[in-house]
């Protein structure tokens, strides 16, 4: 039997689409889909998908496979073996029997569900006329819906040619063919699009409902639209500034088009102008103009936010989105609470934590029903555990109300993302917390929230590479957010990456001098690479950036100058240790071990989450010949 080949682009020459149990790949668009949702495959893991599943049934040797994927004899087995392990996990095929991809030890794989060859989707269909007769469209195709339409359309047709002329009659019907057919992006390379706040026109008298809330629409329409990279609202809500240039902005976003918006209120109705700036040329390449009745908000955002949607599906020939935007509430002052909430609980920090947990709580008192305002509820609880909060406590609050988010709405990426970390962080409960991260991002492949949180939990589990892809996808997602260019950071440090650690954390510190954490990890950084000179710098400029005063930063120079680096590290541990703070890395690294131990125990007691990265931590790499750290990452469920 002969195998089924590849094109170039890893897409099978015939173009059909598979099916198998609750599963459909899209050869083509290169997309695999569960029960309509689609799952993020990287690149050659799809490739050995569409090899095993062209050839159900059938012994794909190891050389084969590589072969039909690589094209290339100069691949080891090793990436065959990732790609595959990959891939089971976008499957969630990893039990000890597997339902898909079995493995013939010493040879190679065997894809072993039914699979089901459907018709591929036509090319793209001219307006030149109406499409095809019925007896000419295959069996199976996405194509039916679009005829379906057409047909039922020329009944009406026949009234307007009676009683129109020719050109108009011409031009009704390319309308409705343009309206109805399915369409793609004019290039393969998506177009990225940043949406800003909306200023006022209305003499300072600001409302986040119609700042914040239009956005957020218009994101969400957006974010339906194949094709289409829309930049969060969390990455771009800082830019309320009228004055800001928006082709600044758009390079500091790395998008191709910036919107920027105006609104103002009168006589009960809100009037918007827009503008879409083209980064590139630094032209005004097109504009908006709408107005909409005030007496209902959320009509008056998902009208003005459908009307763009219009806008960019004609423009760049976008499919069109696959749900309508939703603010899972009809409560104003709901809404304007959460959305106050999220702006203080993705800023981090104790205060702005707590006070996101007050305005979600008077959320969900306006509107019980706010899955988003739960959410936001259990996000900031958590928050506010890192940030001096009772972690008990705090982490209790937050699953109760990630489970009341969603028993409202199970569908929901956030809740989802959210329910995996506490799977993780807290319960420890490593299986069930990737299900749950994995499903918020199929849930919304576009949340840069899911995808940071995942990259940490796969650092934490040694998948460095793709722990280093979702953070690179979450940074692509949302360039600005200065957590996520340290997470990149630290994930590089763990990976024991120490020279690309030190440029990703150094541009982290630029793009945000006022983060003390990035100079704590770049201290680390310097520290296992040896440089200790640098390692020190960082330390001081660190404890200067947390208030340490002259004579304290005096002190410290004093020690490095007599003692060195090592001396200054014994210092610290001393200083901790008196204040009762041990820290088991730093006891490590000076060769008190049984010291170190000791204060693992004590965390491990206290359920503490720096243990989560007892695995990764290079820190505690003089340990790992002692049997009681396995001991200790066995109980934890890290081995």
């Amino acid at each position: 039997m002969e195998t089924t080949k590849a094109n170039k682009n890893g897409a099978p020459a015939n173009g059909h689409r598979l099916a198998f149990d609750t599963f459909e790949v899209d050869p083509t668009n290169r997309i695999l889909f569960r029960s309509g949702v689609e799952v993020a495959v990287t690149g050659k893991a799809f490739d050995v998908l569409l090899a095993l599943a062209e050839n159900p049934g059938r012994l794909l040797e190891k050389e084969e496979l590589i072969e039909l994927v690589w094209r290339s004899d100069f691949v080891e087995e090793g990436n065959l073996a990732k790609a595959v392990s990959t891939l089971r996990r976008s499957l969630n095929d990893t039990g000890k029997k597997h339902k898909y991809i079995a493995t013939v030890q010493g040879r190679g794989y065997r894809f072993v569900a039914e699979v089901k060859i459907l018709s591929p989707i036509p090319a793209r269909i001219e307006t030149s006329g109406l499409p095809p007769d019925e007896h000419e469209i295959p069996e199976y195709s996405l194509v039916d819906d679009y005829s379906a339409k057409i047909n039922q359309k020329k009944g009406m047709l026949q009234t307007y040619l009676a009683a129109a002329g020719g050109v108009f009659a011409a031009i009704l019907i390319a309308l409705l063919i343009l309206e109805n057919r399915p369409a793609s992006p004019s290039s393969d390379k998506p177009v990225r699009i940043a949406v800003l706040p909306f200023n006022t026109l209305n003499g300072g008298n600001t409302d986040p409902l119609y700042e914040l809330g239009m956005p957020d629409s218009i994101i969400s329409r957006l974010n339906g639209l194949k094709g289409l990279i829309v930049r969060p609202l969390t990455a771009t809500r800082n830019y309320n500034d009228a004055t800001q240039d928006a082709v600044v902005i758009g390079k500091e976003q790395q998008v191709d088009y910036v919107v920027a918006s105006n609104y103002q209120i009168a006589n009960g109705r809100i009037r918007i102008t827009s503008q879409i700036t083209n980064v590139a040329n630094a032209e005004v390449e097109d504009s908006f103009a709408d107005e909409e009745g005030q007496s209902n908000i959320f009509a008056a955002q998902n009208a003005v936010a459908e009307k763009f949607a219009g806008k960019f599906l004609a423009k760049f020939r976008l499919e069109p989105p696959r749900w309508p935007p939703s603010h899972h509430t009809e409560n104003e002052d709901a809404y304007r609470l959460y959305l106050e909430g999220m702006n203080l609980a993705d800023q981090r920090g104790g205060p702005n934590s707590r006070r996101a947990v007050e305005l979600f709580e008077e959320a969900v008192k306006l509107d019980p029903n706010y899955a988003q305002a739960y959410a936001g509820l259990a996000f900031a609880h958590r928050t506010v555990s890192i940030f001096g909060g009772h972690q008990h406590e705090e982490y209790a609050k937050s699953r109760q109300a990630v489970q009341r988010a969603l028993g409202l709405d199970n569908n929901l990426s956030s809740a989802h993302t959210i329910l995996g970390e506490i799977e993780f962080s807290y319960e420890w409960n490593f299986p069930e917390a990737e299900k749950e991260l994995r499903l918020g991002i199929a849930l919304d492949p576009t949340s840069g929230f899911a995808h940071r949180f995942y990259a940490i939990f796969l650092s934490n589990m040694r998948r460095f590479d793709e722990a280093l892809f979702e953070i690179k996808t979450a940074i692509d997602l949302d360039p600005n957010s200065n957590f996520n260019q340290r997470i990149f950071g630290f994930t590089l440090y763990f990976a024991r990456r120490y020279d690309e650690a030190i440029t990703q954390l150094k541009r982290a510190a630029e793009m945000a001098p006022d983060k003390v954490a990035n100079y704590g990890w770049l201290s680390l950084a310097y520290d296992q690479s040896g440089d200790y000179a640098h390692a020190f710098e960082y330390f001081l400029l660190s404890a200067a950036k947390q208030g340490a005063t002259v004579e304290e930063l005096t002190g410290w120079k004093n020690t490095y100058s007599k003692s060195g680096w090592h001396g200054v590290l014994r210092r610290k541990f001393d200083q901790e240790k008196k204040a009762g703070d041990s820290d088991a890395e730093l006891a490590a690294e000076l060769g008190e071990k049984e010291e170190a131990f000791a204060e693992l125990e004590k965390e491990y007691e206290a359920r503490d989450g720096s243990l989560l990265w007892l695995q990764s931590n290079p820190q505690l790499d003089s340990l790992r010949s002692d049997p009681r750290l396995d001991e200790l990452a066995a109980k934890i469920g890290l081995k």
